[in-house]
């Protein structure tokens, strides 16, 4: 008969290294990571990467010339990114999130250079929207990233995310390309100039602190060089 404690270690030898969840798990006892949970954790990569798929297949039925079907593909591939790279899922997962920004650029010129492309002979107008809706969105991005690095407050949250999004769908899937073009370019343009007036507007609000600052520190009074002594 084998004792109760040298079965748990057969047991848990035959179940390799457990790992707990955290270090408050370590401490409070907690159960270990469970295949499930591990599955869960994977769920968001897969998920990117048929994104990441359905882009491209979106890509090539544009420059096919099949609009309806690549904005179904643009669809399920908005659906299988936005979705595990929302605000609440890379709270804590920084790597989901830089993921997020990279197949956000990836669906926007995915979809609008290839447009640009098709509509270069057929209409100049519909092809120059296109590119300045790709580069205005390029330079918010590059603006929000910028500003982060540089200290300032800049965020885009999943509803602008979303928005964007929907309106390259919503383009594919009706047929109103050109007008959803011109809803992009407003949107990223705007977006744009608002960020760039938003970190303007921070730096002078930190140059005038600074001032007062500077102020209150020359009006109070300096110290005597030395003390009376007494005798």
């Amino acid at each position: 008969m084998v004792p109760e404690g040298r079965l748990y270690e057969t047991r848990r030898s035959s179940l390799g290294p457990l790992r707990a969840r955290s270090r408050f798990g370590q401490v409070v006892g907690s159960a270990p990571d469970m295949p499930d949970q591990e599955a869960r954790a994977r769920g968001p990569v897969v998920s990117l990467a048929a994104g990441a798929g359905a882009l491209g297949a979106a890509a090539w039925l544009i420059l096919a010339g099949h609009r309806l079907l690549a904005g179904v593909a643009a669809l399920v591939a908005a659906v299988a990114t936005l979705g595990p790279t929302g605000d609440r899922a890379t709270a804590r997962r920084p790597r989901l999130a830089l993921a997020g920004r990279l197949l956000d650029r990836a669906f926007e010129g995915a979809i609008l250079a290839p447009l640009a492309w098709v509509a270069r002979l057929g209409s100049v107008r519909v092809s120059a929207l296109a590119l300045i809706g790709l580069g205005a969105s390029y330079l918010a991005s590059y603006e929000r990233a910028r500003g982060q690095a540089l200290g300032y407050r800049e965020l885009e949250g999943t509803g602008y995310r979303t928005l964007r999004a929907a309106i390259l769908v919503a383009g594919l899937l009706t047929g109103w390309v050109e007008a959803s073009l011109w809803a992009f370019a407003a949107l990223t343009v705007s977006a744009s100039a608002v960020r760039a007036g938003n970190v303007a507007r921070q730096e002078r609000r930190l140059r005038a602190s600074e001032r007062r600052a500077e102020s209150r520190g020359e009006r109070q009074p300096t110290p005597a060089a030395g003390g009376s002594s007494k005798g």
